[in-house]
């Protein structure tokens, strides 16, 4: 199985029971673990949901591509567990059983995914927790961005933003990820430490956290977020109750974008978003959406793959970063991460290949491109 086609099967939310148990081989066909020949070093490469796009995209072919440079015998057994921890556990025994020496996990439940560290401790396979911490657990090495900053990054960009516009006080309603995700919690803490210094309140009280980060029950809280806070039915934005909207990544974003259109608000007020995703770039031209964060991706998958290969060769990368975590220092690697708007989308976006104009200025939007400067 290529990966163009896997990423294609990665599009198709109708294919989770076949996504359950999906996997990707960098030098072998794609069949059941017991099928795959046995004398391959082997790298288990555990990605969480396909709610976010990020992953068929970016990270899946960017490490598989890395492996495949460092190790051309090397094969990589790539999984996505659609937001199903059981189904993370089956898949890592799969690939343990298959013989794996390292496991890279981005884990569906930080806290719950210390049983799969336990297991692959027992085979004696090194981890690598990616993207998003497991907590309380025996992990090798742990790569991601500095979180809390992005929450900071997300928060400052709206309130500029609104400053901007003369709004110093206010409503903030704020969307969260999932409370399983340590991630999400460190979105939240940085985002805090802005808003908490600014005029502006966030609603509701406590913190709302959008469960497994599905976009159904974000765009369920955001509807009754505009049922309660909405003050007339006029459409100017002090009558709506709230100035703006946290969401912690375009997922929700566009869950929350999607309750207000339903709910007839006209302008739509500023909304965050994190993750880069090609539908939130679009929307951002468009005006439906403020801003999003571009994490490092490409450093991100490459770094996870260059320690992965010398982790099979028996070698331990000296990294200069620790995480505290349970008792212990992790050796640590952070990634950058960018704060996108219309006002660079050309520079970070279509400069850097992240996506082509092609791809972002579809017809329906080639008048917002021309009017964002994008060529």
């Amino acid at each position: 199985m290529t990966v163009e086609r896997a990423a294609r099967l990665l599009r198709s939310r109708s294919l989770a029971a076949t996504l359950s148990v999906l996997c990707v081989v960098v030098t072998a066909a794609c069949g059941s673990s017991s099928d795959l020949p046995t004398n391959r070093p082997r790298i288990a490469f555990l990605m969480p949901d396909i709610e976010a796009t990020r992953y068929d995209r970016f990270d899946v072919p960017l490490f598989l591509d890395k492996v495949r440079a460092l190790c051309p015998a090397c094969e990589v057994i790539s999984r996505n567990a659609v937001s199903l921890h059981k189904t993370q556990v089956f898949q890592a025994e799969e690939a343990l059983d298959a013989g794996a020496k390292v496991v890279v996990l981005d884990p569906v439940d930080g806290k719950a995914a210390a049983e799969i560290v336990r297991k692959a401790k027992a085979k004696k396979a090194a981890v690598i927790s990616y993207d998003r911490l497991v907590e309380n657990a025996d992990i090798d090495y742990y790569i991601s961005a500095d979180n809390e900053n992005i929450g900071r990054l997300q928060a400052t960009a709206l309130v500029q933003r609104l400053r901007r516009a003369g709004i110093t006080s206010g409503r903030i309603v704020m969307i969260n990820g999932s409370q399983t995700d340590n991630n999400a919690l460190q979105y939240n803490k940085g985002a805090r430490s802005v808003f908490d210094s600014t005029g502006f309140q966030t609603v509701p009280k406590p913190d709302f956290f959008t469960p497994g980060w599905q976009p159904a029950r974000a765009r369920d809280f955001m509807a009754q977020q505009i049922s309660d806070l909405r003050l007339a039915k006029e459409s100017e934005p002090t009558a709506l109750g709230f100035v703006g909207v946290y969401a912690a990544n375009d997922g929700v974003a566009a869950a929350a974008i999607d309750a207000m259109n339903a709910a007839g608000i006209r302008p739509l007020p500023p909304v965050t978003g994190q993750d880069a995703e090609l539908p939130a770039i679009r929307r951002i031209v468009s005006g439906e959406q403020y801003m999003t964060i571009q994490k490092d991706y490409r450093t991100e998958a490459e770094r996870a793959a260059d320690i992965a290969v010398a982790l099979l060769n028996g070698k331990r990368p000296q990294v200069t970063a620790r995480t505290s975590e349970g008792g212990r220092q992790i050796p640590s690697v952070f990634v950058g991460a960018v704060t996108l708007t219309r006002e660079n989308l050309e520079s970070a976006v279509i400069d850097n290949d992240i996506y082509s104009f092609g791809e972002i200025c579809t017809n329906d939007l080639i008048g917002a491109c021309t009017d964002a400067g994008l060529s």
